[in-house]
């Protein structure tokens, strides 16, 4: 009974703390710096100043008329086709390329950045934490209590209900919020509606293509049908724009975005002082250092450093019997004065290749797919060094199987516009522009806010890829 007591006071103690602790805003603040490495340890930040200072311009438009006017806000557009806008709290919003790409107008950016500076100045996030902790605490106390875990159990289950209906009640306290600030800003808070439309046309986009939801965003986007009364009635509350006062900003959100990458963003992979080398036919990729020339001859493909003391040679050849190893070929290929033999990846299961030393020279085989490569190192003079080798190896290392994230920058797609000529339509732009494969037709259709059906009228700027 004394240790039930004990765990019923230590469970009241934790609430207590929680409770207290996530109402210090002070204490938030000061875990900023980690919250932003953290996403940044898994975001990579879009490499395009004159975007990321629009977005920052929009966003802080938006604060000056929030009801957190003097709190400091930091807007970062990250590097991912995904369709998402996000915020930790503390001032930090996050949107990705990937959503703006579906946007029309600076309205609509608007429209994104208010509901996640709501999210911001409703706290959601911290209250969020507190609901689900007190929750899963109640459950542990009850579970104490009648010692019975199935109890605690069915509690976590009545908790995630609850929880669930309390976030959407975050997201509509956030549209109220968003709905607001846009109407102080001289942004028409229907915009949100057209928002809501474009990102449920992208959801449906991927349902029929790939038969899921990929990119589904959270908040208007997710939680609301395109009728949702209560989101009208809160766009309502905020007040109606005369005419001619409310802002849409298409030109400078086309002008803006003309140039931004569409889809993956292929940067070779690599560090900058290094350069990436991919075959997309014999479906391989390798590094080398910058300053390094590289040429195709054949069946070979020759690396020469800028002094022209170092060569490394490549043979492709059909591979002729796949029983055999790497370490197999490799052998056979220099039976009497091959040393040093090791695998290029000590830990792994699979074979990914066997590195070997001849005199002054360094060796390698790998097999990818149905060929296999053979790689042979010499140094000007055959005086080959141990750091000259490494070179070698390190090349030979990084040499694999290609992904598409391999791809070299002249590969990236990026938005552009054209005005639509009399007799254009989507289906033909598709036709003449096909640059998104089989779907192209609807893609434009979605990125433009036609989907699934509808022409633009003539003179109307259509936003295309290439």
């Amino acid at each position: 009974m004394f240790n039930r007591l004990y765990e019923i006071l230590r469970i009241v103690f934790i609430l207590i703390w929680i409770v207290l602790g996530s109402t210090t805003i002070a204490a938030e603040q000061k875990t900023y710096p980690k919250v932003h490495h953290e996403t940044l340890q898994r975001y990579a930040l879009y490499d395009n100043p004159e975007l990321a200072a629009y977005v920052t311009k929009v966003g802080q438009r938006i604060v000056a008329n929030s009801d957190t006017p003097n709190k400091e806000f930091n807007f970062f557009v990250l590097d991912d086709r995904n369709v998402n806008a996000f915020t930790p709290g503390q001032g930090l919003i996050y949107i990705n390329r990937g959503l703006m790409a579906l946007l029309t107008s600076e309205g609509q950016l608007a429209g994104v950045l208010a509901h996640e500076i709501g999210h911001d100045v409703g706290r959601h996030v911290q209250r969020g934490k507190t609901k689900r902790t007190l929750g899963d605490l109640g459950a542990i106390a009850a579970a104490v209590l009648t010692g019975n875990n199935s109890t605690k159990s069915a509690l976590d289950m009545a908790n995630a209900e609850r929880f669930g209906a309390y976030r959407r009640e975050l997201e509509l306290e956030a549209d109220e919020y968003a709905a607001e600030y846009l109407y102080r800003s001289n942004y028409d808070p229907k915009e949100m509606l057209g928002v809501l439309g474009v990102l449920k046309d992208n959801e449906v986009f991927h349902s029929r293509v790939s038969g899921s939801g990929r990119g589904t965003y959270h908040g208007v986007f997710a939680d609301h049908p395109r009728t949702d009364k209560r989101l009208q009635e809160v766009i309502l509350k905020a007040g109606t724009l005369p005419p001619g006062e409310n802002f849409r900003g298409r030109e400078e959100f086309r002008k803006i975005m003309t140039g931004v990458v569409f889809g993956d963003n292929y940067d070779g992979n690599k560090r900058k002082d290094q350069e990436r080398f991919t075959h997309k036919n014999l479906g391989i990729t390798f590094l080398y250092p910058v300053g390094w020339s590289q040429i195709t001859k054949g069946k070979n493909i020759i690396l020469k450093d800028a002094e022209k003391t170092l060569q490394l040679k490549i043979t492709v050849e059909k591979t002729t019997d796949k029983s055999l190893s790497s370490q197999q070929v490799l052998e056979a290929h220099y039976p009497d004065d091959l040393s040093g033999i090791e695998k290029i990846d000590q830990e792994a299961t699979k074979d990914l290749g066997t590195l070997g030393r001849r005199a002054q020279q360094r060796v390698a085989v790998i097999q990818v797919g149905r060929n296999t490569f053979h790689f042979q190192g010499i140094a000007k003079n055959n005086q080959l060094t141990d750091e000259q080798d490494q070179v070698f190896v390190e090349i030979i290392k990084s040499f694999r199987r290609a992904s598409r994230r391999d791809l070299l920058p002249d590969e990236v797609k990026r938005i552009y516009y054209k005005r639509l000529e009399p007799g254009e339509t989507f289906a033909s732009l598709a036709t003449r522009y096909r640059t998104l494969g089989t779907h192209t037709e609807s893609h434009y259709r979605l990125i433009n806010g036609y989907y699934p059906r509808g022409e633009a009228e003539p003179g109307t700027y259509i936003k295309l890829v290439k």
